[in-house]
């Protein structure tokens, strides 16, 4: 029942010795995703197949060890053909059978980290359109003015702008504090 679970997961999972890091069990998603046949990763350590950052992987062992658990930590890990793959980690101690073992997920998130540079890219691209509007607003706002003072100047008192003038440079003003 348990095995099908994990069989028709799309996450890794893995099931690793506690004592001495190397898998007992494996997923079919963590032979497909990570390049790796069941037979090159079971009996092998973590840490010699995937490559985890050293200060990572000890940050890792250190919350299993002492607090069972660990969730929601980015992470890269290597696949057989050296190349990267983005991962979500959880990881959980267990027992079975009286041997301690611990339960790690991984989610492939290339697909999020993707979305996630698009968007930044997108959004800096925005910045720099806003940039160049308030700088064309404010510009055409200031002309407004000028022109406003201008004709007032030219008018003389026949005629007063000044409460005209006055109304530009409050929507001059207050465009500059929406910024």
């Amino acid at each position: 029942k348990y095995a099908r679970m994990t069989e028709s997961s799309p996450a890794i999972i893995g099931l690793r010795d506690s004592e001495t890091g190397e898998f007992v069990e494996v997923n079919d998603t963590a032979c497909r995703l990570l390049g790796f046949t069941r037979e090159e990763i079971i009996g092998i350590r973590a840490v010699d197949r995937i490559g985890l950052d050293p200060e990572l992987r000890m940050s890792l062992g250190r919350s299993i060890r002492e607090d069972g658990t660990f969730e929601n930590i980015e992470a890269q890990v290597r696949r057989k053909d050296g190349s990267v793959l983005d991962v979500l980690l959880f990881g959980t101690r267990v027992e079975v059978q009286d041997r301690r073992l611990d339960l790690i997920t991984a989610i492939d998130i290339r697909k999020r980290k993707r979305a996630e540079n698009e968007l930044r890219t997108a959004l800096a691209a925005n910045q720099t359109l806003m940039a160049e509007l308030n700088h064309c607003v404010k510009n055409n706002l200031a002309m407004v003015a000028s022109l406003i003072r201008l004709k007032d100047a030219d008018i003389g008192d026949a005629a007063d702008l000044s409460d005209l003038e006055s109304r530009v440079e409050a929507i001059a003003s207050l465009h500059v504090q929406l910024q």
